[in-house]
């Protein structure tokens, strides 16, 4: 589905198309405008899981973004043979008090600046690891433009849908029964979204057999 053809769902739904014809550039143009406003609320909350990736980011202390700034940093590990090690995030300002303590890592920050007008990011870890370090992030979903593709979950391109067309009838006035519907509507996907958006991201957990525990050092045998 392309954005244009959702604007065209969204107020065809709420009887904003007269005749059925499409929308006038200045509802479309509007519609849309909403739509972005939408997703940068979404962004801030936080909640989009479908734009985490994993980043294999090497060993080191330091790894700089200079490109691609993540919006956020969700987990930080590093692996040692089926060890997964998740390390524990801090504020930056902090992070001189953890530095040099133990062998490993065991403490990150996360943090943006600007060098001059560029906006850039960096991820810091208490003492240079030796072993490959990996991230999980997400990124800011971007604004959308008129023939792009909605690659979104299902479940999101209906809040989308809902969101709008509830603050599209706000402004209006027309019937407070379709207010109230489209209302309930948004907020209902809207936390059942959050709900299963913004449960707690885990490392993984390896599962270890008699090998796994003899050869990879990680326990003892059963008896």
């Amino acid at each position: 589905m392309l954005v244009r053809e959702l604007i065209q769902d969204i107020l065809d739904e709420i009887g904003q198309l007269v005749g059925g014809n499409p929308a006038s550039d200045t509802d479309a143009a509007k519609c849309r405008r909403l739509i972005n406003k939408c997703v940068r609320e979404y962004n801030v909350q936080g909640f989009l899981h479908f734009c985490r990736s994993r980043l294999q980011l090497g060993q080191g202390k330091e790894f700089l973004f200079e490109d691609k700034i993540p919006l956020n940093v969700n987990a930080v590990y590093y692996k040692i043979g089926p060890n997964y090690v998740g390390l524990t995030p801090v504020q930056a300002h902090n992070m001189p008090a953890y530095e040099g303590v133990g062998c490993e890592p065991y403490k990150f920050a996360y943090e943006k600046f600007y060098e001059g007008n560029d906006l850039k990011a960096r991820l810091i870890l208490d003492r240079n690891s030796m072993y490959e370090v990996e991230a999980v992030v997400t990124y800011d979903l971007e604004p959308y433009n008129d023939n792009d593709v909605l690659t979104l979950p299902p479940e999101f391109i209906n809040l989308l849908t809902a969101d709008v067309q509830y603050r599209w009838v706000s402004n209006l006035a027309i019937n407070d029964e379709l207010k109230r519907d489209k209302k309930a509507e948004r907020d209902k996907l809207l936390e059942y979204i959050k709900e299963i958006e913004t449960q707690a991201l885990d490392v993984p957990t390896p599962c270890y057999n008699i090998a796994d525990k003899f050869y990879g050092g990680v326990g003892r045998f059963p008896w």
